[in-house]
C-alpha cells in the first residue's frame, strides 16, 4: 500500500476508474461486502457466482497505477537495504515452507519467486535449488536482490515474461491479489512449469474468522477501520476458498493441498492448526499447492 503519495505526504487520488466483472468467473452479479478508505471511497463486493470478494469500481489498472502502487516502497525499505541481517532473521520460518515444498517438488531444479520483493525466499531457497530466479516490477527491489543475494531477477510483469527456462516450482506469495486477471497468470504459469511442476500461491483469506469478526464490528459501528489517505487500494480482490477453488478448476489445475496459517506457524503444523487451519481454513492467510491437471482429470 505504500506509494509515492506517502513519500510526498499527500493523498492518493485515482486518475481514472473502471468497473470490472469478477476477476475469477466474469460474473457481474454481486452484493456489497465492505466500504473502506479514509472517506469510504472504495468498495469490496461479493461475487454471487464464485463468492470471491473484489474491488468494484477500482482505479484503472494501467502503467500509472502500477507505478504508484508498486514501484515506490516507503515504509521500511531504506532501513532494510542498509543491512542484510533481515535475511537471516526470516530464514527459520521460510525454511519450514521450503521443507514442505520439497515434498511436492522433488527435483528442485529451478524456482521462480513472483513478486520477490527484497528476496527473503530466494535467499532461503538458493542452497536447495539448482537455480533460483525472482520477478518484480520494482527496479529498486530487483537491484537489491541481484547485489545482495546474487540471484537473477526479471524486471517485468509476470504475464509478459518470456524465457526458455522451465521451472519445477513457481511461488506467488501475496501477489496474485494485486493483478487484474488471475486467469491469465495461471495460464502463463502452465507454460513456464516443467512437467509435474508445482505452483504455490499464498493469499489473504477474506472469510477468515478474525476478518469476519472485525467486519461485523465495523458494520455495527463498533469499530473504525484505519486507512492512510496516501494508500492505494492495490488488493484488487480479497481471495476466498470458494473463489480460489473455482479459479484453479477453471484453469485446469488440481489442488494438492489447501490450508490457512498464521504468522507464528507458517505451515500450520500444530495440533490446533490441524483443525482450525487445515480443516476449517479459518486463518488470515491461505496457501495452495496446485499443479496442472492431466488432460483426463481436468474439471474445466
Amino acid at each position: 500500500m505504500t506509494t509515492r503519495a506517502k513519500l510526498e505526504n499527500k493523498a492518493y487520488e485515482p486518475r481514472e476508474w473502471e468497473d470490472p466483472a469478477c476477476p475469477v468467473c466474469g460474473s457481474r452479479e454481486h452484493s456489497l461486502f465492505e466500504r473502506f478508505g479514509d472517506r469510504g471511497q472504495y468498495t469490496y463486493v461479493l461475487c454471487a457466482s464464485c463468492r470471491l470478494v473484489y474491488l468494484a469500481p477500482r482505479p484503472k489498472y494501467d502503467d500509472g497505477f502500477v507505478h504508484e502502487a508498486y514501484e515506490f516502497y516507503a515504509e521500511d525499505s531504506d532501513r532494510l537495504v542498509k543491512s542484510d541481517a533481515f535475511l537471516e532473521a526470516t530464514l527459520p520460518k521460510l525454511s519450514l515452507e521450503l521443507d514442505e515444498l520439497a515434498r511436492y517438488d522433488r527435483s528442485r531444479a529451478a524456482l521462480l519467486d513472483v513478486g520477490c520483493a527484497l528476496g527473503n525466499f530466494l535467499y532461503a531457497a538458493k542452497p536447495r535449488y539448482q537455480a533460483v530466479y525472482g520477478l518484480d516490477v520494482s527496479s529498486r527491489m530487483a537491484a537489491f536482490i541481484e547485489t545482495t543475494i546474487v540471484a537473477n531477477v526479471f524486471r517485468q510483469r509476470f504475464e509478459d515474461l518470456e524465457t526458455p527456462i522451465r521451472f519445477s516450482a513457481i511461488r506467488m506469495s501475496h501477489v496474485i491479489e494485486h493483478i487484474p486477471d488471475p486467469n491469465r497468470w495461471l495460464q502463463k504459469a502452465k507454460g513456464l512449469l516443467k512437467e509435474d511442476g508445482i505452483l504455490v500461491i499464498d493469499v489473504p483469506n477474506a472469510f477468515a474468522l478474525d476478518t469476519r469478526f472485525k467486519l461485523a464490528l465495523k458494520r455495527a459501528g463498533l469499530r473504525k477501520g484505519t486507512w492512510d489517505p496516501s494508500w492505494t487500494p492495490d488488493h484488487l480482490y480479497e481471495p476466498t476458498v470458494p473463489g480460489m477453488l473455482r479459479l484453479f478448476a477453471r484453469n485446469g489445475y488440481e489442488v494438492l493441498d489447501c490450508y490457512s496459517h498464521g504468522t507464528g506457524d507458517p505451515i500450520a503444523s500444530s495440533a490446533w492448526a490441524a483443525v482450525y487451519h487445515r480443516r476449517w481454513v479459518q486463518g488470515s492467510k491461505m496457501r495452495f499447492y496446485v499443479r496442472p491437471a492431466n488432460p483426463a482429470t481436468k474439471t474445466g
